[in-house]
This record gives structure tokens, C-alpha cells and sequence, in this order.
């Protein structure tokens, strides 16, 4: 198998993919990876308008011993926005790895130290949630709410402990981290596909509207990986290739995911084309003319082949008569 992961591209069927072009964090490396910034954080959904965490010693300092931790301990992928003005509140974003369904996708977290912190574990919302596109297993669609919490030690635990748990829930064949008497290779693989759909569909909210405190990243990311995106898009939808590897067999993708992954193609091919990224333009028009291209030939062909055995049927029929 071959990780897609920039190393190694596909070259069968004339396909190159590299899902990390122009590697994923190159751009994202010249923004602070933890920063603690002013301004508004109206729009985190929070239990704790009254900040009563604020008044316990025990917590301060936690969050303290966390903001310290924070600001040289981050994997290279996850970026966190602390409040000067609400210390109890923190937004994060995690970049999804290559080999997942979730490579080159955005996904943010609200975190939320209730006053009981640190004897109980943050509380975490995902921000981008749609009912009806199950992101990941342990990831309720329909709240955002985790479904499971990372092992919490008062005494030894921290907010890192929880983001890069956050970061492995986002994982290769996340199908498999629940527990299920049966595990379906098959199953698993459908499970990809909508879990990259709904990574999409993400992309495509996030685009619509960035967290302010991640304009910059977001518009740089999407300038510097839209293009890759659409190609991924483009050979996952007819099951060239599984979502976010290369098993050298084509996958007999199910009618209603192939019809959702095009679906999906149409609308980040438009949202490439907003102004945020306009530069992706000349690359998505590209695109559109392959996918023309290629059922122009796939009908010529058809034609081709239906025209000899339409003169066979009437070069017989007049023989008969």
C-alpha cells in the first residue's frame, strides 16, 4: 500500500496525487502555533458566562501551568487561541494528517475549564458539526460533544493531553476505534468515504466563515492545498483509489457515496472560486475540463462500439427477409 503522503504519489491510470503539496504546514508555520489574543469570543459555545472558575486559586494556576506547556510542547498540526479576557476558553484547530480521511481538513474544537478544573477534564465542543455527516465515531453529529474523554488524572493531566487525543481520534480507518462484535474491511472503507465527505463538507462551512482568530491560516491552507483537494475528490469518486491511500485495486465505491463525493466536488470546486481563494481558479477550470473530457471519450467509445453491432442486426434482419 501507498500512503499518500507527498513521498509517494500515484502514477497508475495516469494519476498523480500528492496530498500534501507543498507540505501541509509550511504556511501554517509562520503563525504562532499557541497564542493568547483579545477581542471577541462571543460565538464559543460556553456554560460559564460567569466565570466563576476565575475566583479558584487551584484552577488559575492550573491554566497557567497549561498556557506554558502549550506555547512549546504543540505538535506541528494543532494550533490553539487562548482569550486574555477569558482564560477559561480556548479554541483550537487540528490539521488532519495524510493516510486518514482527514488529510489536508480543518477541524475545530471549543474547549471550555469549568470551575472544577483541574479535578474534572476541560469540556470539548466540536465547532463545525452537521447533522446527518458522522465525522468520527466518538463525535456525537448531532451536539458536537465527545462521546468519550481521554483517561484524566488530576494531578498529572493537561490540556496537551487532551489535544492530542483530539488529534488521534482523527485517525487512519477510525471505523475501527469502536468497539463492534464484526469488523467490516468493507464497512470500514464506506465508513472513509463519508468520513472524508464530511470532512468536505466542513472544509466548505469553514471557507463561508473562518474563526476569526484563523482567517489568515485558513485562507493560506485552502490557497496552498485546494487543488489537491479537488484531485482527491476527483479519484475517490469513482473508487480509483481508497480515501487517503493507494491499495493498487479499484474500490467498488456504493452509488449514493459516489453521487455524495461528486456532490461534494461541485460545491468546493465553487467555494475555491470565492475570493478567498481565487488563485485556485485556473486549477478548478482545469478539473471541470478533465471530467468533460473524459465522458466525451468514455461516449465516443460507446458510440464506436454500439454502430457496427446496429449494421451486424441490420445486415441480418435484411439477410432473413
Amino acid at each position: 500500500m501507498v500512503t499518500i503522503d507527498g513521498v509517494e504519489n500515484m502514477s497508475n491510470n495516469g494519476l498523480s496525487i500528492d496530498v500534501e503539496k507543498g507540505k501541509n504546514y509550511s504556511a501554517q508555520r509562520k503563525a504562532k502555533q499557541f497564542d493568547i489574543v483579545e477581542g471577541s469570543c462571543h460565538d464559543i459555545n460556553t456554560n460559564n458566562r460567569d466565570m466563576k472558575c476565575l475566583s479558584h486559586k487551584s484552577t488559575l494556576e492550573a491554566m497557567m501551568k497549561d498556557w506554558r506547556i502549550l506555547e512549546s510542547n504543540l505538535p506541528e498540526s494543532i494550533y490553539v487561541r487562548a482569550y486574555e479576557e477569558r482564560i477559561d476558553l480556548m479554541e483550537v484547530m487540528i490539521i488532519g494528517s495524510s493516510g486518514t480521511p482527514y488529510h489536508n481538513g480543518l477541524f475545530f474544537f471549543e474547549m471550555e475549564l469549568l470551575r472544577s478544573y483541574p479535578r474534572i477534564p476541560p469540556r470539548v465542543h466540536y465547532k463545525y458539526h452537521l447533522s446527518g455527516f458522522g465525522l468520527n465515531p466518538n463525535i456525537n453529529p448531532l451536539t458536537g460533544s465527545l462521546k468519550t474523554y481521554p483517561t484524566w488524572n488530576p494531578k498529572s493531566s493537561t490540556i496537551l493531553d487532551v489535544l492530542l487525543y483530539l488529534q488521534g481520534l482523527l485517525c487512519e480507518k477510525p471505523y475501527y476505534s469502536i468497539s463492534r462484535d464484526e469488523y467490516s474491511e468493507e464497512a470500514s472503507q464506506i465508513y472513509d468515504y463519508n468520513a472524508f465527505l464530511a470532512s468536505c463538507n466542513t472544509m466548505i462551512r469553514v471557507m463561508n466563515h473562518p474563526p476569526e482568530h484563523f482567517k489568515d491560516i485558513v485562507e493560506q491552507h485552502f490557497r496552498t492545498n485546494g487543488d489537491v483537494i479537488l484531485r482527491a475528490c476527483n479519484v475517490y469518486s469513482d473508487g480509483r483509489a481508497r480515501v487517503g491511500s493507494y491499495d493498487q485495486y479499484k474500490f467498488d465505491l456504493p452509488r449514493k457515496v459516489e453521487k455524495k463525493m461528486l456532490n461534494v466536488y461541485s460545491q468546493l470546486n465553487a467555494a475555491f472560486n470565492e475570493p478567498v481563494v481565487c488563485s485556485l481558479k485556473i486549477s478548478c477550470l482545469k478539473f471541470i475540463e478533465y471530467h468533460t473530457v473524459r465522458h466525451l471519450l468514455c461516449c465516443a467509445l460507446l458510440f464506436l462500439m454500439v454502430i457496427p453491432a446496429i449494421i451486424i442486426i441490420v445486415k441480418y434482419d435484411g439477410h432473413m427477409n
